[in-house]
């Protein structure tokens, strides 16, 4: 499975949880050929797309500081040819402006779990050869859904940890400059042992050639 994550949500957490859902729908083949796209959603905790019988699947999620996310619209019906868009189709958004962050509480984080784990089933499901009207209602946001997923809230799902840069210190500076120098001096070291070998192997068949030729 490969997994093109677009969000800000931690991509293993992401895989571990796509990862289960895939291995309760699909076939091993299936599920190695699978690529899943995860954006954004502009409403709700999650929503998704797939086609019959496919090996693309887009699976929304909501944006972990959603109530202070403004979202650009984007068709990603084909996660290879996502084209952005304005308009007012209910398709899924990419983030265009983040203000201050307003992190989920305990239950809307519990909620979004099994709302992201459910539309990943469902479109396995589509990709597995299944259409609405021969699905079981575990599948439709009705019914049974939710003990079918239930499985999910045992998954981490938090933000991807930064990688921010930091200015070395002199200190940090210094120590890169002694560590230069040292390796510099070595090859210095090294070239003038070479030296010293090959002119002591130059004077040696100098004096062959000069032996040959007296003889």
């Amino acid at each position: 499975m490969k997994i093109i994550n677009q969000t800000i949500w931690n991509t293993a957490h992401l895989r571990a949880i796509l990862q289960h859902a895939a291995e309760v729908e699909l076939e091993p083949k299936k599920r190695k050929d699978l690529i899943v796209t995860v954006c954004y959603t502009r409403g709700g905790h999650s929503s998704g797309c797939a086609f019959i019988g496919g090996r693309h699947a887009t699976i929304r999620i909501r944006h972990p500081f959603s109530r202070a996310a403004r979202y650009l619209q984007v068709d990603h019906d084909d996660p290879r040819t996502a084209v952005s868009i304005w308009s007012n189709a209910d398709d899924s958004g990419k983030v265009v402006k983040d203000t201050t962050p307003q992190p989920l509480d305990a239950a809307e984080h519990a909620e979004l779990l099994l709302h992201f784990a459910s539309v990943a089933v469902h479109e396995f499901a589509h990709i597995r050869g299944m259409h609405h009207l021969t699905m079981p209602s575990y599948y439709k946001w009705h019914g049974d859904w939710r003990p079918y997923v239930q499985w999910a809230i045992g998954f981490p799902l938090a933000v991807q940890v930064a990688k921010g840069r930091t200015t070395p210190t002199v200190e940090d500076k210094l120590a890169h400059a002694t560590q230069m120098l040292k390796a510099a001096e070595t090859r210095a070291k090294r070239a003038t042992t070479l030296v010293k070998k090959w002119k002591t192997k130059t004077r040696y068949y100098e004096r062959a050639m000069a032996a040959r030729g007296t003889k």
